[in-house]
């Protein structure tokens, strides 16, 4: 990842011929890489790092990595430049790594946190099963409550009326097929 991609010739502040890349032009134009010996950029060691947490935000770990570079090219007020003989060229000075990493402390409420949010989730999944549970539970009292009252009214005294228009009480028997309403 380059920091600071710029032409060259926007750069200079104060005269300062001052160019800021990642280590090793790692990410960089393969111009300068190419124009100096000696370069193996590679993501481990040259790259910008940044471990997050997602849910807080939080930051773990953070590599920021600036290499500084000089703009080389002949200049005549420079006795060592004054007969160069090459193109202009980056020249790598040197470069710093910051780097913060998060301790112990701090980590104990991330760790906290997640513990809780486990803790959450399994009781959710525990509170959606008791409910379903309690739902068939509910139906299967419905199911027995509408069977009885099925029995109910079957074993009740019906009358029956006879061809003289005299009634009768009868005990009806759901097992009895004589019985009938």
């Amino acid at each position: 990842m380059i920091l600071f991609q710029t032409i060259p010739n926007h750069i200079l502040f104060s005269g300062v011929p001052m160019i800021f890349t990642s280590p090793h032009f790692y990410e960089g134009s393969e111009t300068y890489l190419n124009r100096i010996e000696g370069l193996n950029p590679n993501k481990e060691d040259h790259g910008i790092y940044m471990d997050m947490e997602p849910i807080t935000g939080a930051i773990f770990d953070v590599r920021l990595r600036i290499q500084f570079n000089m703009f080389v090219y002949d200049m005549k007020k420079v006795q060592v430049t004054r007969n160069l003989t090459t193109k202009p060229f980056l020249h790598p000075l040197f470069w710093l790594q910051s780097s913060v990493d998060i301790t112990e402390e701090l980590l104990e409420p991330i760790k906290m946190l997640y513990t809780v949010l486990k803790v959450a989730k399994i009781i959710k999944y525990i509170m959606l099963i008791g409910g379903f549970a309690l739902m068939g539970f509910g139906g299967f009292l419905v199911f027995l409550a509408n069977q009885n009252k099925v029995k109910d009214v079957v074993q009740n005294t019906v009358r029956k009326m006879d061809f003289n228009g005299h009634s009768s009480e009868h005990k009806m028997d759901p097992n009895d097929p004589s019985s009938k309403y």
